[in-house]
């Protein structure tokens, strides 16, 4: 198996009538997927032991991957509760349905192209790469919810939902990409750590700037047409929702 190698056998001395164990450990090539690899090995088991005699039992003493499938689940679920509670906090403060699915539906839009890329760079789902997307949940939300802000402001203001995404798209575009480049900036001295402390965060900071990036592309997309689709002016304020002048009010 490529992606293992086997070490020497171990035969421990037993005492007469007790059976003699024959332990061979299988350690991962590096850079191999651990628990794919566990995975295959236990995939092969049957197959090997329909090839030796009955009389020889094959167990597994040690595995290791256990403590590592239980750290990914729990930072897993730490990942969707994160993103409930980001969509919920929206929800809370826009109290409004469709300018809260507008970001429950870029969130995970941007964190699955942020899986595209890790897939073209070699990176597998580990601890360090799910923690480092649990930290740009909250990155890739604030965009989305500056993009809905800008564009319901036109549409308050009396735009239409198509006019008000085209100008709030191209006012506030710049200042999206102006936050993203300064909070890719705050990553930079991880890109340039050395040694193997330097290996493990690069991963996590290039995991976290590859999503901040494709954050940026869906907000200035998606999130702009979403909005010019969904958006809509409060009702009993036809075609505008602005307040009336001071002067209107005292006459």
């Amino acid at each position: 198996m490529s992606a293992a190698r086997w070490l020497r056998p171990r035969i421990r001395r037993s005492a007469p009538g007790w059976v003699r164990p024959l332990l061979s450990a299988i350690q991962s090539q590096p850079r191999a997927n651990v628990i794919e690899t566990v995975d295959l090995i236990k995939k092969a088991l049957p197959h090997l032991e329909a090839s030796i005699p009955p009389s020889i039992k094959v167990e597994i003493v040690s595995d290791r991957t256990q403590t590592i499938r239980a750290s990914v689940a729990d930072v897993k679920f730490t990942l969707l509760l994160t993103i409930a509670l980001v969509v919920g906090v929206i929800f809370i403060f826009l109290r409004k349905l469709w300018a809260t699915v507008i970001p429950a539906v870029a969130v995970p839009l941007s964190l699955i192209g942020t899986f595209a890329v890790m897939y073209v760079l070699g990176y597998s789902l580990d601890s360090l790469s799910l923690m480092a997307l649990t930290t740009a949940v909250g990155f890739v939300a604030e965009d989305a919810v500056v993009m809905i802000e800008n564009i319901a402001r036109h549409i308050e203001d009396g735009a239409t939902p198509m006019e008000a995404a085209i100008k709030g798209a191209g006012e506030i575009g710049f200042t999206i990409v102006s936050m993203s480049i300064s909070l890719i900036a705050v990553f930079i001295p991880l890109f340039l750590m050395g040694g193997i402390v330097g290996l493990l965060f690069r991963e996590f900071a290039v995991t976290v700037a590859v999503s901040i990036v494709v954050s940026l592309i869906v907000s200035l997309t998606l999130t702009s047409m979403m909005s010019a689709r969904l958006l809509t002016p409060e009702r009993g304020n036809p075609g505008s929702c602005r307040r009336p002048s001071s002067a209107s009010s005292i006459g």
